[in-house]
């Protein structure tokens, strides 16, 4: 079985135009994770220290995985996590929920601090 998938990722901000990422995951990495953790993870992986100003911006993150077999999202709980979300992710807004604002301070914590 190939260990990697690919996510195509979607940043929407308040004030800024629209971002496109594709990040390599490697599975055995997240394995453990959470989806705080996980989630947190790409976003630190999409933004580097000088792009903070779009982290503080954003307000939405939709997700795609690409994989080629489709026994992962049952080997892997956090991706059929994310899928059963739709791949989408809500923040900085009034209705987010309780995960959505700590991947924010999960990733703020650990990316730009």
């Amino acid at each position: 079985m190939n260990n990697n998938i690919t996510a195509h990722i979607i940043y929407t901000f308040k004030q800024y135009e629209q971002e496109s990422i594709k990040l390599k995951i490697n599975l055995n990495k997240i394995k453990e994770m959470t989806e705080i953790e996980f989630i947190s993870k790409l976003i630190q992986d999409s933004f580097n220290d000088y792009e903070k100003y779009l982290f503080n911006d954003l307000k939405k993150m939709s997700i795609c995985f690409s994989f080629n077999n489709d026994d992962i999202p049952k080997k892997f709980p956090i991706v059929y996590k994310v899928i059963n979300k739709m791949g989408k992710y809500f923040f900085n807004q009034k209705d987010s929920d309780k995960t959505e604002k700590d991947i924010l301070l999960h990733a703020s914590a650990f990316k730009f601090f």
